[in-house]
Order: structure tokens, then C-alpha cells, then sequence
């Protein structure tokens, strides 16, 4: 929902482009199956199948093409032996997800008898069919274009002209913007590793290593969780100049490290033939019915004193408009002063842009390095294009790198939106202060059941901790069940899958619960009181105004009241003369008197 103008740099808002590529010239892909009687081939087909599913739920107009190499049947737009395109780059459907389903249920047999193998096929032909398909169906401007790579093969091209071959065509499929990503397969059974020095270290040229590199080949079950985790490429929200003063600049590219997840809104279809409707909104006089132009018919205004103050579009612009946009740093202050509740929103984090301007990568590291070792964050001030300012803190984040020399944290800037002075309020709870009081009014058995009340909320609160809790391993299960339903809905199946509910704490901790309640309570009946009826003799009695005196309340029974927060049960006379009493003014709305009451008791201790 962040706009962006000619005046700022355009953000790569691309569409994903995915091409799976499954090596089926070896019978090891459907010979060697696990425990639990899966083959190579069925997995990868079964996640490819669940990538399309999440793509149907992520993006339904991204492109995903399924192409098989090795095969004796050749199907491909080039006429290249041994390749075998049964799904071309298209938008993911229902019928080609149930097409992959079918797809992975083919023993060898099955595959043979409709493919057929061959091991001769040279990878360079496979790189030029995937660099083809792009062109055809993924211009680079319009999408993010990745080529998925599954093979239990650490080297394809044993010969040194097929080596240098397949090589070259991989550069240039690299230099048609297209990201290449390995999944090396483990054969179920075979202790052999894969060794990416005998060929892909060659062909992978960016993050060798990092995410998809290992030495070691990866595991059946870990498969389709390492598919998901690629499901979604790091996208840049926008590019930005960061003003350091004194005519220093550096750039800066801009990602989000956390957007909520929410349900997409419902699209209304006409019932004949299921086509969306578009909405059209035209504005008509209601004098003589005309249908206005909105640009030369229509006037906006704002109310001041009482006067109507025309204010056009272009006014409401430049009213937005703060300045130019951009980071500028406004100073440094000690790391210690930005507090846990100053975060009022998610975060960003800032990488350097070194295509434009040079120099910022080397300045980003310095910066980054000099502001960890003297415990400093950097306060900013960011200006978006129609938006108002933002101050946020800068907390440097340094390079981390494995024990294998692959990075695990980029150098760079965590970016903490802080919140204004009119948005930090001071809240008046009642019963906050409740320690205080009954210490200065000397009253020993309550303060020793104020403590006791106390202890068993913080041992209570400690028993349903989670101490591994991570929320990048959380699901949203609202989500989860939406989209199950949907997907069994669009594939035709009798049941949605069943979702697990990651939020359901293991174990309850009823005794710790009790304990707090029966400190609050006493021992009687937990249940639910009735709607209609007096509580139970054995719970709580309902404090009432006790005039011994046929004066006020007395102040210990309205502190007990604050406390329960009851007061609003008394009668509008009596608060106004307790409050007459106080010194107060007894004017007012019943819910002024009962807030005047509250507030009395809600004093900031000395």
C-alpha cells in the first residue's frame, strides 16, 4: 500500500517465472524408495505439485512449467533429444495441479512405458529449452524468472566438451536474468554424497554454499520444505539515497522483513459465465440527475471556521509532500535508549544499493562496524513520496558467516519506526497502584495478600512460557484452514486436508492457573455465574455503600471497589458525594464521576 512516483526509484515489483527441471535419466529416481515406499521422482512431483498450490493461493497470475529431462520421448520447442515439456510456463490451475498429482503416482514401468529413458541427454540442451521458454512466456521486465534444478547427478557432463558447453549455456541463461537453484537429491539407501566441485560450483555462481550448496545431498523429507522455502523471492520495497550530510550520500535498497499474511478480499462473478464484474462509480447531481465530470464538475473542500476552503487534488499533494525523499540522519544516541516498547510497528532493513551510488557497500560496512563497537544507533528521518515524515532508529547489523564460510546475516541496517510524543500516552489503570497505597495506609493482612496475589500470577504467567517459540515456524492457522477449504473446493476432493494448530500451547498449566485464582477468589465454585442471578455465597461479596454514619462511603470499601472495578455500580449521587467530599467536582456524566473516582486512585508512586 506504499506509493511510489517518477521521484523516487521503482521498485522491482516482478512476477515469479519457475521452470522445475527433473532429471529422469536415472532409474535410481524410481528404484530406490524409502520406508515408507517413496521414490525420488514421486517427491519431487508431489512438491512441485504443492508449489503449485501455494502459488494458486500466493499469486495466481505468476508461471510455473514443468520439463523433464532424460526421457525417450523428446516434447520440447527446440525439437531437443531427450527433453520432455509436459507442462509449458502458464498460470497454475486446478486441472495442471491434478496433473502433477497423477503424475507422481507413476511407478517406473508406468514412466517408461509413456517417456521412456535416456541417459544421453546433454544438460546444454537442457539450459537452452529453459532459457527458450522464458523468453516466450516471461519477459524479463514483467517477471522474476528461476530455473529449479533436481538431480541425484553431481556431474552431468563427464565429458570435457559437454562440460564447457553446458557451462556456457548456463551463463547465458544467467545473463538473461534467470537464477539458477540446485536441489541435490540423497538416493534412499546410498551413503555417496554429492559433490558440487565436480560440476555445479561452476554453473552456480551467486551464494554457493548459503542456501542450497551443501555438500551433503539433501534428505526425501526435507525436500519439499526446502521447495517452500524458495517459494517467495526477496523483493526490494523501493530504492532510496540516505543523506549522511556535508554532501554525502550513499543508496540504500529497502525490504521488509515481516507483512502480515491476510485473507484475500472476494471477487464477485457474473453467475451466467463466471467472469468478474468491474465496478464504475459515477457521480450525478442530484438537482437536475446529470452525471458529473469528476475532474471538472467536482470540487473538494475542508471546513475551517465555519467557511468551506476549496483544496484541490494537487493541494492535498503538496500539502503530503515533506521534502525530498530519501533517508537523512539526524544524529547518534547511545544503544541503551532505544527501548523494547519505542517499536510500534514492523521493522525494515536498509542493504546498500551499490548500482547507485558506488561506494556504499564499503561505507555501509564502516558504518555498520564503528556503530556496533561503540554500542550506537543512528537516528533518522525518512521521507516517502505522498507520505509524512518518519523517525525510526538505526540498528546496525554486522556480517556473520558460518562455520563453512557462507553467510548467514547480510551487512546492513534494521530500521525501527518510532512513535511520535502524541503517541505515547499515559495510561490510568485501576488497581495499578495498588501496592503503594495499601503500604501508606499500613494495612499488613491486605499488603500480605496483595503479595501473595502477585506471586501466583508471576508463577502462573512463567508456567505457560514458551521458551523455543520462533514465529517464522508459526502458521497462521485461520489461514491455513481458509485456503485448505478453498483448495479442496477448486481440485474437487472430498475433504480439506487437515491443518494443525501451532498455537495450542503442549501443556496447560491448570494448577498454577488455579493457585492465581483461588489467591483472587478464595476456594468455591470456578464455574460461570449466572446471567440473571446473585453470586454464589461463596464467592467474592459484592462491596456495598456502607454509610455507618449516614455520611459517604468510606475510602477503604471504594479502594476495594477501584480495585474489582465496580464503582461504575454505584448511584450517580452517591460518587457525587464522595467526590464533594474529596475536594472534587461533582458535575458531570455518570462516566465522568466514575473516571474522577478512578483516577484518584491511580497516582504515579513518589
Amino acid at each position: 500500500g506504499e506509493d511510489v512516483t517518477t521521484d523516487e526509484f521503482q521498485p522491482q515489483n516482478k512476477r515469479d517465472g519457475v521452470i522445475f527441471a527433473i532429471d529422469c535419466g536415472c532409474r535410481d529416481m524410481f528404484e530406490s524408495k524409502t520406508e515408507d515406499g517413496r521414490c525420488l521422482y514421486r517427491t519431487v512431483m508431489q512438491s512441485a505439485a504443492s508449489f503449485l498450490k501455494n502459488k494458486v493461493i500466493a499469486n495466481s497470475m505468476e508461471k510455473v512449467g514443468i520439463l523433464l529431462y532424460g526421457t525417450g520421448e523428446s516434447r520440447n520447442q527446440l525439437n531437443f533429444k531427450g527433453i520432455t515439456v509436459i507442462q509449458d510456463l502458464d498460470i497454475p490451475s486446478a486441472k495442471r495441479i491434478r496433473e502433477l498429482e497423477t503424475e507422481a503416482e507413476r511407478n517406473f514401468g508406468e514412466f517408461d512405458k509413456r517417456y521412456g529413458l535416456d541417459s544421453t541427454v546433454k544438460l546444454s540442451d537442457v539450459f537452452w529449452v529453459c532459457t527458450s521458454m522464458f523468453h516466450t512466456a516471461c519477459p524479463s521486465k514483467q517477471f522474476h524468472r528461476r530455473l529449479f534444478f533436481f538431480t541425484p547427478t553431481d556431474d552431468p557432463c563427464p565429458l570435457p566438451a559437454d562440460r564447457t558447453t553446458a557451462i556456457t549455456r548456463a551463463q547465458d541463461a544467467a545473463q538473461s536474468e534467470v537464477d539458477l537453484h540446485l536441489f541435490s537429491l540423497q538416493v534412499p539407501g546410498s551413503s555417496k554424497s554429492f559433490t558440487m566441485g565436480k560440476f555445479w560450483a561452476d554453473v552456480l555462481t551467486e551464494d554457493v554454499g548459503l542456501d542450497y550448496g551443501e555438500t551433503s545431498s539433501i534428505k526425501l523429507e526435507e525436500l519439499a520444505r526446502r521447495v517452500r522455502k524458495r517459494e517467495f523471492p526477496k523483493r526490494m520495497l523501493r530504492r532510496q539515497r540516505f543523506d549522511l550530510g556535508n554532501g554525502t550520500e550513499l543508496g540504500v535498497c529497502v525490504y521488509a522483513d515481516i507483512i502480515e499474511a491476510k485473507l484475500p478480499s472476494p471477487v464477485q462473478l457474473r453467475a451466467e459465465d463466471n467472469k468478474p464484474l468491474k465496478s464504475e462509480t459515477k457521480l450525478i447531481c442530484t438537482k437536475t440527475g446529470r452525471i458529473l465530470h469528476p475532474v471538472d464538475d467536482v470540487q473538494t473542500y475542508v471546513i475551517l471556521g465555519h467557511e468551506a476552503i476549496p483544496v484541490c487534488k494537487d493541494d492535498v499533494a503538496g500539502i503530503k509532500q515533506m521534502g525530498t525523499p530519501g533517508f537523512k540522519l539526524m544524529g547518534f544516541r547511545p544503544k541503551g535508549c532505544l527501548k523494547r516498547h519505542h517499536s510500534i510497528f514492523h521493522s525494515y532493513f536498509l542493504y546498500p544499493n551499490e548500482e547507485e551510488v558506488i561506494g556504499s557497500n564499503a561505507l555501509v560496512a564502516a558504518l555498520v562496524h564503528r556503530m556496533a563497537a561503540r554500542g550506537l544507533v543512528a537516528v533518522v528521518r525518512w521521507i516517502r513520496s505522498g507520505s509524512g515524515p518518519i523517525f525510526g532508529a538505526l540498528t546496525p547489523q554486522v556480517e556473520r558467516i558460518d562455520e563453512e564460510g557462507a553467510q548467514v546475516d547480510p551487512p546492513g541496517f534494521h530500521f525501527i519506526i518510532l512513535p511520535f510524543s502524541n503517541d505515547v500516552r499515559k495510561l490510568a489503570l485501576p488497581g495499578s497502584n495498588t501496592f503503594h497505597m495499601l503500604s501508606q495506609a499500613g494495612d499488613a493482612e491486605d499488603l500480605a495478600r496483595f503479595r501473595d496475589q502477585v506471586t501466583k500470577a508471576e508463577e502462573a504467567i512463567r508456567s505457560i512460557g514458551a521458551a523455543d517459540f520462533d514465529p517464522r515456524s508459526i502458521e497462521n492457522p485461520s489461514l491455513q484452514k481458509h485456503y485448505a477449504s478453498v483448495q479442496a473446493l477448486a481440485l474437487g476432493e472430498d475433504a480439506p486436508e487437515k491443518t494443525v494448530d501451532l498455537l495450542v500451547p503442549p501443556t496447560f498449566p491448570e494448577e498454577a492457573l488455579m493457585a492465581w485464582r483461588r489467591s483472587l477468589v478464595g476456594d468455591g465454585d470456578f464455574g460461570r455465574a449466572p446471567k440473571r442471578r446473585a453470586a454464589p455465597s461463596s464467592a467474592a461479596p459484592k462491596v456495598k455503600a456502607a454509610r455507618p454514619d449516614g455520611g459517604v462511603i468510606n475510602d477503604a470499601d471504594m479502594l476495594r471497589m477501584a480495585e474489582q472495578c465496580t464503582v461504575d455500580k454505584l448511584k450517580v449521587s452517591e460518587l457525587k458525594d464522595w467526590l464533594v467530599s474529596k475536594g472534587q467536582p461533582g458535575s458531570g456524566k455518570k462516566s465522568d464521576l466514575v473516571g474522577r473516582v478512578l483516577a484518584m486512585f491511580v497516582k504515579s508512586e513518589p
